[in-house]
């Protein structure tokens, strides 16, 4: 219930747009994950692993910090640790050996802050624009690019973000993560 106000922003928010449109497809997945494991989950002796309340306990204070200063980043990641921490306090280590997948799947969910993206992708817009040049150069057009712009004549061209691929390489790979654990 703790993560109920998070996943409505969510929806209203990050998984709206296009780039992280995947977000309530891995949260899906991860659930269908949790409940197909739920009776192997039962059949394990309740034990206590001593490290299950630190971890809770930072996780709560990621999603307190998160929550009050609206980092998504940290308020959606900090459900990694609550969800580990609870395990390891009802379960032990063999509850998180158990739902390990997941757990780690749910890293795909995390909606990563616009200076990660940034970095990312500027050497692969770099790299685009660079390529698209070399083309269209080789196929005889009239170019010059400064940067990641393009200019044909007196037409300027701008590769964008979603040029570079970022978003569909991360989607890409949790859908290799996902074949890969069915």
């Amino acid at each position: 219930m703790l993560f109920v106000p998070t996943f409505v922003d969510l929806a209203y928010g990050p998984w709206a747009s296009e780039s992280q449109a995947h977000g309530p497809i891995i949260f899906t997945v991860a659930l269908v994950f949790f409940w197909r494991k739920r009776k192997q989950m039962e059949l394990l002796p309740p034990l206590t692993a001593p490290v299950g309340w630190p971890i809770l306990v930072f996780g709560l204070l990621l999603y307190v910090l998160g929550r009050s200063q609206d980092i998504p980043f940290v308020e959606v990641g900090s459900q990694i640790p609550v969800i580990v921490g609870l395990l390891l306090i009802m379960r032990g280590w063999a509850g998180v050996r158990v739902l390990w997948f997941p757990v780690l799947f749910l890293v795909f969910m995390v909606p990563l802050p616009a200076s990660i993206i940034d970095a990312l992708t500027l050497p692969m817009k770099v790299g685009v624009s660079w390529a698209a040049e070399h083309i269209l150069y080789d196929l005889g057009y009239p170019i010059s690019r400064s940067g990641v712009i393009l200019q044909i004549g007196r037409y300027k061209l701008l590769v964008a973000d979603a040029c570079a691929g970022l978003q569909t390489l991360f989607a890409l790979e949790a859908l290799g993560l996902l074949y890969l654990h069915v």
